[in-house]
């Protein structure tokens, strides 16, 4: 069962939330910059986004270290990505575009990090973690499929966005400690676990090199995805995007069985169906079925590593 205490609901929604933001904020930039430059050059400058937006994740911690874990900082994160957002959607240079983009997904790669780290204190040791992360991870879909539908394209789009950014910020800072407590709650945290510590970078270290090898796999996949949604093959808002939510909620229950003993064996059967999705699209097959397993497999995939990284 999950937890239902206010720190459990804010990281939820914490995390929920950063879902739609960096999802619709990365649909909304590939479509606007998809107007100035051509298919695959969409599917380069959305990979320097992302980028922008590793570096913002693991640039959370030095930066709220220095910032002394304030929650004002947390706002002129929000502010400065709202900035970007409004800049994508008004100016016509594809350079000024790809700016604005890196700052705003290195600004949302460091509110994520926060909704992360809320989200591992508030279901430390809860037999719930990955089901936790599978219904944060589907409701951030359903909130940015429902945008998508309903929302016109444009300025009202960027609107829900900046929204979106700024109660992602609320949400995130709400259940943040300040930073004397955090840096104790820390400390304490390093001495408990010292004796153990070699095993757990061992561990560590095993688990930095899967999830590398997976998001390889779920890059390639995601870049065939682009190229057919810039080129107009297939369409990203429409009706299979469903499944990364269905897909989601249903990893996490399956991950939770037995205290998440069977989570590898898992995603090993969904990376070796994602394999076989890649090389059936190369070969001609509809991209259409590419998209479903994609999104199949891309649920399970966020909810296994954000569970496992949380854990």
């Amino acid at each position: 069962m999950f937890s239902v205490d206010k720190q459990s609901l804010q990281s939820l929604s914490a995390l929920a939330l950063f879902t739609f933001a960096f999802l619709g904020s990365e649909f909304f930039f590939d479509s606007r910059i998809g107007l100035l430059i051509s298919a695959e050059g969409v599917v380069g400058a959305q990979a320097m986004i992302l980028g922008a937006s590793v570096v913002g994740f693991l640039a959370y911690a030095p930066i709220s270290k220095l910032a002394g874990g304030r929650r004002a900082l947390r706002a002129v994160e929000a502010v400065g990505a709202i900035a970007a957002l409004v800049t994508i959607a008004v100016v016509e240079s594809a350079l000024a575009m790809q700016i604005a983009g890196c700052i705003a997904f290195f600004l949302l790669g460091s509110l994520g990090a926060e909704a992360h780290w809320s989200m591992a204190r508030a279901f430390e040791g809860s037999p719930s973690l990955a089901k936790g992360a599978g219904a944060a991870y589907a409701a951030g879909i359903l909130l940015q499929f429902l945008s998508n539908q309903f929302v016109p394209a444009g300025m009202a789009d960027a609107a829900v966005l900046c929204v979106g950014v700024a109660a992602l910020a609320v949400f995130a800072a709400a259940g943040e400690h300040d930073g004397e407590t955090t840096g104790q709650a820390a400390a304490d945290s390093s001495q408990q676990s010292a004796p153990g510590g070699a095993k757990t970078a061992i561990r560590a270290v095993w688990l930095l090199a899967l999830v590398v090898l997976l998001a390889c796999m779920f890059s390639t996949l995601n870049n065939v995805v682009t190229l057919a949604n810039t080129q107009g093959s297939i369409s990203v808002e429409t009706w299979p995007r469903l499944f990364l939510a269905a897909s989601g909620l249903a990893a996490g229950v399956l991950f939770d069985i037995r205290e998440r003993r069977y989570m590898g064996f898992i995603m090993f059967a969904v990376t070796v169906l994602s394999t076989i999705s890649i090389l059936a699209v190369e070969a001609g097959a509809s991209p259409v079925i590419g998209l479903i397993v994609f999104y199949v497999s891309s649920g399970f995939f966020v909810t296994f590593f954000t569970a496992t990284f949380l854990q």
